[in-house]
């Protein structure tokens, strides 16, 4: 029970600091110094509003990890330096999809560029501060701050990412202001798939911001951003590692 409630005050608080956000946003948009909202019983409505729906949403299994199906056309396309993306099997509530690119780099380049915490603005696009908490040989602390383009405000989140062999980083949030943020980096031989030299870089992400934010929207912009992304780390590498970091 005191687990539970240790839970429902966490996501409360997510709740609180992003409609405080939103709100002092909306404020200053509208040329007000203070919150438009001025009435302290709407304000406790207004979060009650945001906590019962934030909480009466169960959140599906984000873990589930996505199964990439090499088919010939996916394999046609990565040859021709387009992404291909891989839905999950079944529907959560956040945005969940995976997509992969063919890189024309070692894979020790790629581990370099990613596990970069500094370098990662350059091509996650909606990063605009990202800072090494702490690093080890098996794993790495890093914090966020990010405006993603389904929310009207920056959020802010420290997630763990731990590494396995220079190939695979499997990272998750440990504080922040989303309700769930989890995924997956894998690097492949190009040649085990016939693509030849190279690397197939495979990135999976899972985010529900929570709230009110309808999970259609939060899927719609994850489709979009994945893509760029990806094609984003390949110009990065275009140049070469050392050119990608000194950047």
């Amino acid at each position: 029970m005191v687990e539970l409630f240790q839970k429902l005050f966490a996501k409360f608080k997510i709740i609180v600091n992003i409609t405080r956000k939103f709100v002092a946003n909306l404020a200053s948009a509208l040329g007000s110094p203070k919150p438009p909202i001025k009435n302290t019983m709407v304000r406790v409505a207004l979060f009650l509003f945001l906590s019962f729906v934030g909480f009466s949403t169960p959140a599906m299994a984000s873990s589930a990890k996505i199964k990439p199906t090499w088919t010939k056309t996916a394999i046609e396309e990565l040859l021709k330096g387009q992404v291909v993306t891989f839905d999950p099997a079944t529907r959560s509530r956040g945005g969940h999809l995976a997509g992969a690119i063919h890189v024309d780099a070692a894979s020790a380049d790629v581990w370099k560029l990613i596990t970069n915490a500094k370098s990662m603005p350059r091509y996650l696009r909606n990063v605009r501060k990202s800072v090494s908490v702490k690093r080890t040989n098996k794993m790495q602390i890093i914090s966020h701050e990010v405006k993603m383009s389904f929310l009207p405000m920056a959020v802010r989140y420290t997630y763990q990412a731990n590494y396995s062999r220079q190939r695979n980083i499997h990272f998750t949030m440990i504080e922040g202001d989303l309700r769930e943020f989890e995924g997956y980096w894998q690097l492949i031989d190009a040649n085990d798939l016939g693509l030849g030299s190279g690397t197939v870089v495979l990135y999976q992400i899972y985010v529900d911001p929570g709230g009110i934010v309808p999970p259609s929207l939060v899927r719609q912009n994850i489709r979009k951003d994945l893509p760029n992304m990806l094609h984003k780390l390949k110009s990065c590498l275009d140049g070469g590692v050392k050119v990608a970091l000194a950047r």
